[in-house]
This record gives C-alpha cells, sequence and structure tokens, in this order.
C-alpha cells in the first residue's frame, strides 16, 4: 500500500470516527436529558407518595377518633337503655298502685 492510499485510509477511518463520535455524542445528550426527566419524575412521585403517607396518617388518626366517638356513644346509649328501662319499672309499679287503688275503691264502693 502506497503512503498516499494508507493517508487516504487513514482520512476516511479519521472520517467515520468523528461521524461516530457525533452520533454518541446527540445520544449521550439524548440520554442524559432522558435521565434528568426520569430524576424530576422520581421526585415529583416521592412527593406524592410523602403526602399520600402524611393523608394516610390523617385518616388513621380521625378513624381512631371516630372509634373512640363510637365507643363512648355506645355506652351513653346503653346507659340511657338502663334508665329507660328503670322508668319502664317505675311506670308499671305506678300503674300497678293506681289499678289496685281503683280496685279497692271499687271494692269499697260495692
Amino acid at each position: 500500500m502506497t503512503p498516499e492510499q494508507r493517508i487516504t485510509q487513514m482520512e476516511k477511518l479519521l472520517e467515520t470516527t468523528i461521524k461516530l463520535t457525533h452520533s454518541n455524542t446527540r445520544k449521550i445528550d439524548n440520554l442524559t436529558d432522558r435521565v434528568d426527566t426520569v430524576s424530576q419524575q422520581m421526585g415529583e412521585l416521592a412527593t406524592i407518595f410523602t403526602d399520600s403517607m402524611r393523608v394516610m396518617g390523617q385518616m388513621n388518626q380521625e378513624i381512631r377518633e371516630m372509634r373512640s366517638d363510637m365507643r363512648e356513644m355506645q355506652s351513653d346509649m346503653r346507659e340511657m337503655q338502663s334508665e329507660v328501662r328503670g322508668l319502664q319499672i317505675e311506670n308499671r309499679r305506678i300503674i300497678e298502685k293506681v289499678f289496685r287503688e281503683e280496685d279497692n275503691d271499687d271494692a269499697m264502693e260495692g
């Protein structure tokens, strides 16, 4: 191979190398942009996750409070039922007494 042919071959090889370098640079730039986009999206997802965890914590606290309120209401309702039963018993006693008095009045008249 002559020196001129060698130089031509080297120039073609250099030209190909330059084209490949430019192509690779563009590809690296594209990948860098994609990595930046993914990184930004990951940050947004982390924020959403953090917010979701905070909201879930608040909801759990509210559920605990609601359960506590429900237990208190159930206790109050049991107490009211007991009081109502007591009033029912007292009403029966009064009614029985009234009827006994009426029966005694009727027996005295008759």
